[in-house]
């Protein structure tokens, strides 16, 4: 087969990144200008909507990196009032606005690959059984709008990157930018904790966010996770050295926060880098750092102490959570169409069922805005998780995993863990490759805490992951060293 069969013709995307990269710089200070200085939330919303439509032809990556910043530093500047709030939650038009334009700049020419389709089949049938659980009991028209746009903004950015997959030289800029991202957690981090003794204002550039610490410290143990996967990957010595520079990421930055929900869920992603990882010793040796930051927690950390008690009364029924289930499947009776299609959207105890409470509601939310009716059971539901148990996140109603459940139900549940399915199998059969390791330990450490509290729906959180898991699946076979693959059966 000669060369040029197996190059790919330039798109248009690719000829503007190598002969203008900073093109689209001016758009960026207009909207920020008009952020700052505009008329108001609805009058920038529409001019970014129409100034969107001459953005069509920047590639996916660059989207991708647009909500990147969105969730992730975008409020460096509106809590110092150089912005309006409302650019806190531009994260959903970048990502929404972006698959937009690269599904209609790739409806005709090079064909989904097989992940491709089976992940947008996933979020059409996630779309589908939403819609339908609204319709079960009609309410507020932009309740399961809200609510799928919470459940399936990672999912849709990673879907961008497969249709539009990254060259090389993107690829390599957005590495470096998520780097530099990291970077930025960890240095205010630092400053952050050594300039306050609560470990709760330990946020990150995530200021002002109640969930900021956890949130902050799950970015840097994905981090951690890249680097351990990258350097084990290589030899032992070169894991043993990017270990050394994982332990602040995967043990220091939770530990300063107080985030005790990542550092136990740290397991899960050992457990996968254990299997993923080739070598018997490289195997042994990945799981250290992991484990050493349980060990911190539990034996160094009063907080962690606190935290073992929280875990042994929930084994013995005094958990907040349990409330919750229990509370969830009281409301559902002995309704099938209850069981099978839930409450409704976001009138379970999902992040966007929260959000219409006064206890999630502030300032310019985009829900506030939306004026949705309040959903009850989270009122209810929290209340009885406080009576059960002591007010900390480990005992909250709040759950994305129960939420799925107490939101679409069971029918739900399927669907989300058809997405989840989608991108998993991809994974493992990627596993040789470090990226994919990193990806699919990271998947799995937001397994627990989906159930601990609203994970899935933290957008700072998931569009890290997302970014690593579209990067490791839009790779193509000639980007791809030591394994045999089509783009077609990825």
């Amino acid at each position: 087969m000669s060369t040029a069969s197996n190059t790919r013709a330039p798109t248009i995307s690719d000829r503007i990144l190598v002969s203008r990269p900073w093109w689209y710089l001016p758009a960026l200070g207009l909207g920020v200008a008009l952020a700052r200085w505009g008329l108001g939330t609805r009058a920038f919303l529409l001019v970014a909507a129409v100034g969107a439509i001459g953005l069509l032809w920047v590639p996916g990556w660059v989207w991708a990196i647009g909500a990147l910043c969105g969730a992730l530093l975008s409020r460096l500047f509106t809590s110092a009032g150089f912005l309006p709030s409302i650019v806190n939650f531009s994260d959903f038009g970048f990502v929404v606005v972006g698959l937009a334009a690269v599904v209609a700049r790739r409806a005709v020419g090079r064909p989904w690959t097989a992940t491709a389709r089976r992940l947008g089949l996933g979020l059409l049938l996630l779309f589908g059984v939403t819609w339908l659980s609204w319709a079960m009991d009609p309410s507020d028209l932009a309740r399961p709008v809200v609510t799928f746009l919470l459940w399936a903004e990672p999912f849709a950015l990673i879907l961008m990157l497969l249709i539009d997959p990254p060259n090389p030289e993107a690829r390599r800029i957005v590495l470096w930018i998520v780097g530099v991202i990291i970077a930025l957690q960890v240095g205010f981090g630092l400053y952050q904790a050594s300039a306050t003794q609560d470990a709760d204002f330990v946020k990150g550039t995530l200021i002002g966010t109640g969930a900021g610490h956890h949130v902050m410290a799950g970015i840097t143990a994905l981090a951690g996770l890249c680097l351990l996967a990258w350097g084990f990957g290589r030899s032992l010595m070169v894991g043993l050295v990017f270990t050394v520079l994982a332990a602040p990421l995967l043990i220091l930055m939770p530990v300063l926060a107080d985030a005790k929900q990542v550092i136990f869920a740290l397991p899960a992603a050992a457990a996968i880098l254990v299997l993923t990882t080739p070598g018997v010793v490289r195997r042994i040796a990945v799981a250290s750092p992991l484990v050493a930051a349980v060990a911190v927690l539990i034996v160094l950390v009063p907080a962690g102490t606190t935290a073992v008690s929280f875990l042994e009364s929930a084994s013995e029924g005094e958990s907040g959570k349990l409330s919750s289930v229990h509370l969830v499947t009281e409301e559902m009776g002995s309704s099938v169409s209850r069981w099978a299609l839930g409450l409704g959207p976001a009138n379970g105890v999902s992040r966007a069922a929260f959000m219409t409470t006064d206890l999630f509601l502030r300032g310019e939310s985009p829900v506030r805005a939306l004026g949705l009716e309040q959903a009850e059971l989270p009122v209810r539901a929290q209340a009885q998780a406080l009576q059960v148990a002591e007010g900390t996140s480990f005992n909250a109603a709040l759950s994305s995993a129960l939420g799925v459940f107490s939101d679409i139900g069971v029918l739900g549940v399927a669907a989300y863990a058809s997405v989840l399915a989608a991108i998993a199998l991809p994974l493992l059969r990627r596993r040789k490759e470090w990226l994919p390791r990193a990806a699919l330990a990271g998947w799995a450490l937001s397994l627990p805490l989906a159930v601990t509290f609203d994970w899935w729906e933290q957008p700072p959180f998931m569009l890290v992951l997302a970014v690593i898991t579209g990067l490791a699946l839009s790779a193509r076979p000639t980007e791809r060293r030591g394994v045999d693959a089509h783009p077609g059966r990825s």
